[in-house]
């Protein structure tokens, strides 16, 4: 499974953007990797890893602005179609269940 991560931040005061970097940050440190500007997503292995994970976010998110969180299967994470642009590098594009880097 992928829990997707997509954010919009307030960028006004240099506050602001102290607490966008700190929560960036933060995410990357619960190992979420950064799809597009302000998309994160991160592998999970079960529900159980996927709610722990959600609780962890839950405690790191700032109070202003807006946090959303999805999760999706493998098949429908590779099913993902890229109308403009291409995928990064560090995307695995691959339903199987061991990947051997």
């Amino acid at each position: 499974m992928r829990m997707i991560l997509f954010f919009d931040l307030p960028m006004v005061s240099d506050r602001d953007r102290k607490i966008y970097t700190t929560f960036r940050k933060k995410l990357t440190h619960e190992g979420f990797v950064m799809m597009q500007q302000s998309v994160y997503s991160k592998l999970v292995l079960n529900s159980t890893n996927e709610r722990l994970t959600y609780d962890r976010v839950k405690k790191i998110i700032p109070k202003d602005g807006i946090v959303q969180l999805l999760t999706v299967t493998e098949r429908q994470f590779a099913s993902m179609e890229y109308l403009a642009g291409e995928g990064g590098e560090q995307a695995i594009q691959s339903t199987d269940r061991t990947v051997i880097l």
